[in-house]
């Protein structure tokens, strides 16, 4: 069951004592965390759409600062081309 934009702990650990069936939840803004939403039963976490819309919001804001500058100095990330690689090689073991 997904119940769409629940994120009160208190309901969320009524649902899953009540149905007794698994419940996901949705992750963003204003949810409890993980580790509260493992105590209240929740056997799994979606990000749907959460991390679409945070990595959209960081293209958005990075064109937005290249407008303004003129410069790409701002396009700095601890994520870095050799990070990725080296998780793709870890994929393939």
């Amino acid at each position: 069951m997904y119940p769409l934009g629940l994120v009160d702990l208190a309901q969320i650990g009524k649902l899953t004592a009540t149905l007794k069936r698994p419940v996901n939840i949705i992750g963003r803004r204003g949810t409890p965390s993980l580790r509260e939403l493992e105590a209240a039963g929740v056997a799994r976490v979606s990000m749907a759409t959460t991390l679409v819309l945070h990595a959209a919001g960081a293209v958005v804001e990075s064109m937005a600062k290249l407008k303004q500058t003129g410069t790409f100095d701002h396009f700095t990330t601890a994520f870095d081309y050799g990070r990725m690689q080296g998780m793709f090689a870890q994929t393939r073991r």
